[in-house]
């Protein structure tokens, strides 16, 4: 299973609405956009590779901020205690806020490995 398949599966048990990238249309909240930021080429001198590696960017947005700082909180729980790869937070989550829309949010980055 690919780390992105994995990430979306494990972004859904915490909250049903998962987009990539960004959301069309403004979502029922809460929800949740991850994106991928790149991350580091595994390559041995023979060129083959046994793991991948990703560095994600996972925001959430909520009513409120308590709701945001919780459901972001979860997701970290959920993303290192992971079986399938290995993630760690890059840094604590930032806070953001779109008051015309009336949004909270919160984003994290975490760097994932997982075997190809």
């Amino acid at each position: 299973m690919s780390i992105e398949t994995t990430l979306v599966e494990l972004l859904r048990s915490k909250c049903s609405r998962v987009y990539a990238d960004g959301a069309d249309v403004l979502p029922q909240k809460p929800y949740v956009i991850w994106q991928g930021l790149g991350g580091q080429s595994q390559r041995y001198l023979d060129g083959t590779s046994s793991l991948r590696h990703r560095l994600v960017q996972v925001s959430v947005w909520a009513d409120s901020r308590l709701a945001a700082d919780a459901l972001i909180a979860d997701i970290e729980a959920a993303l290192c205690a992971s079986k399938q790869f290995t993630a760690r937070p890059q840094g604590e989550p930032l806070n953001t806020k779109e008051a015309d829309l009336g949004l909270y949010g919160a984003q994290q980055d975490f760097s994932i490995w997982a075997p190809r």
